[in-house]
């Protein structure tokens, strides 16, 4: 398991791969912030339904109501229009990637899955990569979230510790950067150079107003509230 955490962990690290919670880390620690910042505003990130934490648990959780079909992945994860909003569903796991970023997720798929089969797993990823073409066209391109999970779902890794490898990887990798730009200094440092344009659109408005939010998260119960 090991060497397959390890692979799956360098070909995350790409730059091609930095997100805005790179940026943040980055932004913070060049104008004067410590390094801690860095760990700070990614941990902040990871709550991200695009591409957080809990689009992890989603993805994994679908993962593991589908078939190796792939009209069975299409009918988990495809985006479905709605009639009132005329936006897409969100899908876990695929879109919000620039091509190039999908691209080097697609590689690493590859790579991932011949270190996986020489343990007897790594089918998931293996299917997606015999299968890309399709489920792109139908899912979008699986970012870097799909392949933590399609990765920790064949480990049998659980949720928690899926979390636990996620985030750790994303505050070291803030932190490395926030390190490496704070020598620029703010004067010389180009703010917001990068563009982060993601491919697919965003979740569906939550219907449910704002002041039902403190029972949904559990600080008081039906009755209180």
């Amino acid at each position: 398991m090991k060497r397959v955490l390890g692979c799956l962990r360098r070909e995350l690290r790409g730059e091609i791969l930095f997100d805005q919670g790179v940026e943040v880390a980055r932004n913070a620690c060049v104008a004067g912030a410590p390094v801690a910042a860095a760990a700070i505003g990614i941990a902040a990130y990871s709550g991200s339904p695009l591409v957080g934490l809990a689009a992890l648990r989603e993805c994994m959780g679908r993962l593991e109501r589908s078939s190796l079909r792939v009209a069975s992945w299409i009918d988990a994860f495809r985006f479905v229009e709605q009639a009132s909003t005329s936006t897409r569903l969100f899908a876990p796991g695929f879109g919000y990637i620039r091509p190039k970023g999908a691209a080097r997720v697609r590689r690493a798929c590859r790579l991932v899955a011949v270190e996986q089969l020489r343990f007897g797993r790594g089918r998931l990823s293996e299917f997606y990569s015999n299968h890309h073409a399709e489920l792109t066209e139908q899912c979008g391109p699986l970012n870097a979230v799909g392949l933590m999970a399609l990765v920790f779902l064949e480990l049998g890794l659980s949720r928690n510790r899926a979390e636990r490898f996620m985030l750790v990887w994303q505050v070291e990798r803030a932190v490395i950067e926030a390190q490496r730009v704070q020598g620029i200094g703010a004067a010389r440092y180009p703010f917001l150079s990068e563009a982060y344009c993601y491919e697919g659109s965003w979740p569906a408005p939550n219907d449910r107003p704002v002041d039902d939010y403190p029972r949904r998260i559990g600080l008081f119960d039906e009755e209180e509230a």
